[in-house]
């Protein structure tokens, strides 16, 4: 048998599939042409689907080998255990188009009761078809797939690399936003996909990306919403990039699609149209409703084979929305199902476990918040009638969405309150019960103690951690990261900036004290990778330790795009100044002190030299970008914090400290700065992108981007006065 036959679908949309029938094609599940494959995210996993559905196989992915609740389900007898290998791959897929099923694929318990739902060929294929229609890919695609590809979004991504031949990528240690940089200043990778929580720890660390951000060519975004205001950001810190984000569920992937890099403010509200023979509409309830060939085939609910809810042609989702000129905009759920970072979850389950956890009849809720990082998180409340604390009620909820697929345990909040908002009939409100805690959790934030009143290293890096677990546990200095029970979304976003008070990230930082992690700043070992950048005060400690010539590009193609900068110009004295410049930095790859002490020398012969005949004094440590150029020579002072790409300086321009009691506050200069003759820049500040600083212009202030910064009017005085 070849998996499902068409007939016994045509049977279940007509409601006619009789026991016997049914006994028949249980039988049929459990023979050897339907395979259990235990989810990994590896290339071997890929690669073992991707074979068995060649193969004509029905697949399943299982938890484990002995899960038991699918293998029940499914009849599985079959199964097998897949490799961890991660890093590159080719996936390769002939395709099929037919409608026997690909996938059995089950949904992470958000009814408390597992739900295969079966997916065509023809569906899997479907998907492909439109999203290369939309994104246009081609076999150029060098892909970081940022999500596990046993979910269908980073499975879906595999299929669409096998489609058009390119590359994928999958990351031995999790998402990291410092490899993705590192990969696309290299010329590695230039596609990237991802949910929104991954995404935004990308827009807080933009600074990683300002140099690489243009080597980006698709993006595609999934699971969750994002705000307008996210995307436009996305758009700014990729500029090249044609990105994309998707709408659907498991039972309908990819519904519709937006193309955010192309779309309206309005449009960027909404999560995109459909296309192709996809179709939406709305019920009278404003709930989703989905039609076209991308759809499931049927359920297995309880051993048993059902349709899809809706009315035999329209697919009717638990989303509310609306549509507009054919754009969908997502307004929530009708139901109380979670969505944390993509996985779902039922508050009622949820609810019933912790009761019988603690067997308790009343006293506690659970309801979903919004949470800037994972979309949704999981709010456990209880009032004074319950006698369970809620240290045991966060740590109870923590195993029961890990037994469902959710291993974030930042997602969990909890709130303690006098009397739970009920109805007459007792039904708990928990829209009130959210608006309590979130009016709650702004007042807390607004009296916390800023970062700026953390004096020292340590309080820093107390701040950051007591910011990451929150306000129910009192972070100590013994503390560390392991010992606090994060999850791996949190750890990106604490290691980044752990890296930025330390100068550089230990390997073994997750088992350091916050009091030994404090002790290490300044102590840059000598193989440390570079600083990621971001707060001034502390990448300055190492400045100077690493090569910090722009990534992506070699030493002498870097030289020859300077030598174009200015003009082909042999006598320009900028040209000369850049080049000591570039030096100074090309040395410091070289880690071997005895055989960089006489390159070092030259270069600071060097450096003097352009000092005396040039009027340029350009040290190697202030970060140079690409295509800088230093129109004319003399009274040149560049002592910035970093200049980015495409800045012009002209003659007699002073960049530098403003107060000799912060040696280390100097100003960064964004790409595309165009500073006039006789310009002062000093202090701690930065001078937006594409600003224009004006002849003799004095800046000791942040300067916003495409602004122009103009000297005072000239007064002119006549002789008669």
């Amino acid at each position: 048998m070849m998996g499902i036959s068409r007939c016994a679908l045509e049977m279940i949309a007509n409601d006619s599939l009789s026991d016997e029938m049914l006994m028949n094609f249980q039988k049929g599940l459990g023979d050897r042409k339907l395979i259990g494959v235990v989810t990994r995210n590896s290339v071997d996993y890929v690669k073992t689907i991707l074979k068995a559905l060649e193969d004509g196989l029905t697949v399943v992915p299982m938890r484990s080998s002995a899960d038991k609740e699918r293998i029940n389900a499914a009849s599985v007898e079959n199964i097998v255990n897949v490799g961890a290998e991660c890093g590159w791959f080719t996936p390769r897929f002939a395709g099929n188009r037919s409608d026997e099923i690909a996938l059995i694929s089950f949904t992470s318990g958000t009814e408390g009761v597992p739900k295969g739902v079966l997916i065509s060929f023809k569906a899997l294929n479907d998907v492909v078809q439109r999203l290369l229609n939309v994104c246009a890919v081609d076999s150029s695609i060098r892909e970081y797939i940022g999500v596990p590809v046993y979910h269908s979004f980073g499975f879906g991504r595999c299929r669409l690399i096998a489609q058009v031949g390119g590359k994928a990528f999958i990351p031995e240690n999790g998402f990291s936003p410092r490899q993705i940089a590192q990969m696309l200043a290299d010329g590695e990778i230039n596609s990237l996909s991802a949910v929104p929580s991954m995404l935004r720890v990308l827009l807080e660390n933009s600074e990683l990306f300002a140099a690489c951000g243009s080597q980006l060519r698709w993006i595609e975004i999934g699971s969750q919403p994002m705000s307008a205001e996210e995307k436009l950001r996305l758009r700014e810190l990729f500029p090249q990039a044609g990105i994309v984000q998707h709408y659907g569920l498991t039972e309908a992937s990819r519904t519709t699609l937006l193309r955010i890099d192309q779309s309206s403010v309005e449009e960027l509200q909404s999560v995109g149209q459909a296309c192709g023979a996809t179709e939406i509409s709305l019920s009278p309830e404003g709930k989703i409703r989905i039609k076209g060939p991308h759809l499931a085939s049927a359920l297995l609910i309880d051993g048993r084979l059902q349709t899809l809810p809706g009315d035999g042609e329209w697919f009717e989702t638990n989303d509310l929305g609306r549509v507009e000129n054919g754009y969908l905009y997502f307004e929530g759920r009708a139901d109380n199902v979670i969505n944390c970072a993509g996985q779902k979850i039922a508050a009622e389950l949820l609810e019933d476990a912790l009761r019988e956890e603690f067997q308790i009849a009343s006293g506690i809720a659970v309801t979903r918040v919004s949470d800037a990082t994972y979309g949704e998180a999981i709010l456990v409340a209880r009032d004074e009638t319950c006698a369970i604390g809620l240290d045991e009620l966060k740590e109870a909820t923590k195993k029961i969405i890990r037994k469902n697929g959710i291993h974030s345990s930042g997602v969990v909040k909890t709130y303690e309150c006098e009397k739970l908002p009920v109805t007459d009939t007792g039904k708990v409100q928990r829209r009130l019960l959210r608006e309590a805690y979130e009016n709650l959790a702004a007042k807390k934030d607004s009296e916390k103690l800023p970062l700026g009143e953390a004096t020292t290293d340590l309080q820093r890096l107390l701040f950051f951690y007591q910011k990451a677990v929150g306000e129910n546990y009192l972070v100590s200095e013994q503390d560390n990261f392991d010992n606090l029970g994060l999850d791996s979304i949190t750890a990106v976003r604490l290691g980044l900036e752990v890296e930025r008070i330390l100068g550089y990230l230990p390997n073994d930082w997750r088992k350091v004290s916050i009091q030994d992690l404090a002790s290490k700043v300044g102590s840059v070992p000598e193989n440390a990778a570079a600083p990621i950048g971001g707060d001034d005060n502390r990448s300055s400690l190492v400045k100077g330790a690493t090569n910090e010539n722009p990534a992506g590009i070699k030493f002498w193609a870097l030289l020859k795009e300077d030598f174009q900068t200015h003009e082909c110009d042999w006598f320009s004295q900028g040209f000369w100044a850049v080049v000591n410049h570039r030096f100074g930095n090309w040395r410091m790859g070289i880690r071997i002190k005895a055989v960089r002490a006489p390159l070092t020398l030259l270069y600071r012969m060097h450096r003097k030299l352009v000092q005396i005949f040039c009027g340029i004094k350009l040290d190697y440590t202030v970060k140079l970008g690409r295509r800088v150029k230093l129109e004319h020579f003399g009274g040149m002072i560049l002592g910035a914090n970093s200049i980015g790409d495409d800045v012009v300086v002209r003659q007699n321009t002073t960049i530098g400290v403003k107060d000799l009691s912060d040696l280390q506050g100097k100003p960064v200069i964004e790409q595309g700065v165009h500073i006039g003759t006789g310009a002062v820049i000093v202090g701690k500040i930065t001078v937006g992108r594409y600003s224009v600083i004006g002849p003799n212009a004095v800046v000791d202030r942040d300067i916003p981007p495409f602004s122009y910064v103009s000297a005072p009017v000239s007064v002119i005085i006549t002789a008669d006065k």
